[in-house]
């Protein structure tokens, strides 16, 4: 019998942010992404100071992926965070951002997901779903993003 073999992908983008690296940091936290992501959710599991912070856990219920665990691995603000993402029967997702001063006023976010299949379904979401996905999810925080930074704002997708 042949042992089962995860299948790993790493997607990259660099968002393009109007705001200094000090100002967005805080925006990736699980708490403060209800300020400006539609339809956000997430429960606080465990956080010392009730936002995101190193090792800080907290859980989501994704509708393409079901529940997931998360932990904050590494925080460097205001220049790079990391969290795992751990989908039972699914996969492990380790998001690594890394900020950097754009001009005078502006940041870029390298942003790095690193999918690792943990079973036969995991590993064919991985092949045939996520890549696509990724790049129109990314897309999409990106603006979000970008949008409330500019006017303090959620930018609203769905109907008011």
């Amino acid at each position: 019998m042949t042992p089962f073999q995860g299948k790993r992908i790493t997607l990259r983008h660099t968002m393009n942010i109007a705001a200094a690296p000090a100002a967005v940091f805080p925006l990736l936290c699980p708490v403060r992404e209800y300020d400006w992501i539609e339809d956000w959710s997430c429960e606080m599991i465990c956080s010392q100071s009730g936002v995101a912070e190193l090792d800080c856990a907290f859980k989501t219920g994704f509708p393409d992926e079901g529940e997931a665990y998360w932990v904050m691995s590494r925080n460097n603000p205001p220049a790079e965070a990391e969290y795992i993402r751990f989908v039972p029967g699914l996969m492990i997702v380790r998001l690594h951002l890394t900020l950097r001063p754009a001009g005078h006023d502006g940041c870029f976010i390298d942003v790095a997901h690193t999918f690792t299949g943990l079973s036969d379904k995991g590993n064919a979401a991985i092949t045939e779903k996520i890549p696509a996905k990724h790049a129109q999810d990314i897309s999409r925080l990106e603006q979000r993003l970008d949008h409330y930074v500019r006017t303090g704002s959620m930018l609203k997708t769905r109907g008011s």
